[in-house]
């Protein structure tokens, strides 16, 4: 039986993310105040690959679903989106603003080929996964109505076939929660 020991992880309840195989492990790493990304092989925890991640305060890493790329995000104080090849390294950046509130979900559909982004300030971004560029910015309202130049799709899942999109009709209203503004933190945003 042996132990591996891995040094400098930047969290101990995020920062982590595992290829849909189960044979490859990305792991947020601060080291001399600044952040890392290790990529570690399962099977002997070797690390294999390790890159600098261009944040000011890496706030968590995702792998996608085809196993293709590892997408960090930074703080929520900095909108700042890292697209990185787990052999290759960064392969894009999105940073759309500065000195504004950033990222607040980051979530790939079931096949991989989008990547929504929601952030604090009520916009939901979506990539494409062959090219990394911004498909469109959508902003956040509590009702959508059935306009003419508007169509709601919603995802359905399938255990043994594609994802589907399936068109809604009529007014569509969406969960909206109120935050509570006289409290620190307040939740805001998408």
């Amino acid at each position: 039986k042996s132990i591996a020991y891995i040094k400098n992880p930047k969290f101990t309840d995020k920062g982590i993310s595992f290829s849909s195989n189960g044979k490859f492990m990305a792991l947020a790493e601060r080291k001399e105040a600044k952040d890392y990304i290790g990529i570690y092989y399962c099977g002997d925890w070797k690390l294999i690959n390790y890159f600098f991640s261009d944040t000011y305060d890496l706030a968590d890493i995702k792998w996608s679903p085809d196993d293709t790329v590892i997408v960090a995000w930074d703080t929520f104080l900095e909108y700042k989106l890292l697209i990185f090849c787990p052999l290759q390294g960064l392969i894009a950046k999105y940073h759309p603003y500065e000195y504004a509130l950033g990222i607040k979900t980051v979530k790939f559909c079931n096949n991989g080929q989008y990547l929504g982004v929601g952030s604090h300030d009520e916009k939901l971004r979506l990539f494409n996964s062959l090219s990394w560029k911004l498909i469109i910015e959508l902003e956040h309202k509590s009702q959508i109505s059935d306009a003419p130049d508007t169509t709601i799709f919603k995802e359905e899942e399938s255990k043994d076939g594609p994802t589907r999109f399936v068109t809604l009709e009529g007014i569509v209203k969406l969960n909206a929660l109120k935050s509570a503004q006289d409290k620190p933190n307040p939740n805001s945003g998408t």
